[in-house]
């Protein structure tokens, strides 16, 4: 298997079910513009679905996925897709973990503010190799330890898992050279 979505729906939101904290469902067809070409919408017809925070004061969203579902041996990159509104309200870093079985933890520290803002950006929370058949790979984002920062203006369109050969957004190709 390639490239794997974990669509919003099926992350874990701490309060994501609070309508005040926020909103989940189809994105509405003036948000649709800009969105990944690789994102596949679900077969209900209304698009991909996204959670977007509106007034929370303890931001965690996570998901797992069945290590057995990858290649072994291949080495993998896991993101969190995701917009960034002109409103962003957070601290200034968000923090992203990558639990892979066998005990192994990665951190990796992103100042979200210096994220381009209205456009679907991939926000890189680890890289593995499928090397252990069993198990859960659990990915993480945290705004923060500080719960009593307000957060708001940010979108989750998922978290995608991909080989390393696979092209990100965000990263410039670079051409070929041609030989005569």
């Amino acid at each position: 298997m390639y490239a794997i979505q974990v669509p919003a729906k099926k992350l874990i939101i701490d309060n994501g079910d609070k309508v005040k904290i926020w909103r989940r469902g189809p994105l509405k067809k003036d948000e649709r513009t800009g969105i990944p070409s690789y994102w596949s919408a679900d077969n209900s017809g209304e698009g991909p679905e996204i959670a977007e925070v509106i007034n929370e004061y303890w931001l965690h969203v996570w998901g797992k996925y069945e290590v057995s579902e990858l290649r072994e041996g291949w080495k993998y990159e896991i993101h969190f897709v995701m917009k960034l509104k002109h409103d962003l309200e957070m601290e200034s870093l968000g923090k992203f973990i990558l639990d892979v079985p066998g005990g192994i933890s990665q951190q990796n520290i992103e100042s979200l503010y210096m994220k381009p803002k209205e456009k679907w950006v991939e926000v890189k929370v680890g890289e593995f190799v499928a090397q252990n058949r069993k198990g859960n790979l659990e990915f993480h984002f945290y705004a923060s330890d500080d719960d009593t920062i307000r957060k708001s203006g940010i979108c989750i369109l998922g978290a995608r898992i991909v080989p390393v050969f696979f092209p990100r957004l965000n990263i410039p190709s670079v051409p070929a050279k041609t030989t005569c």
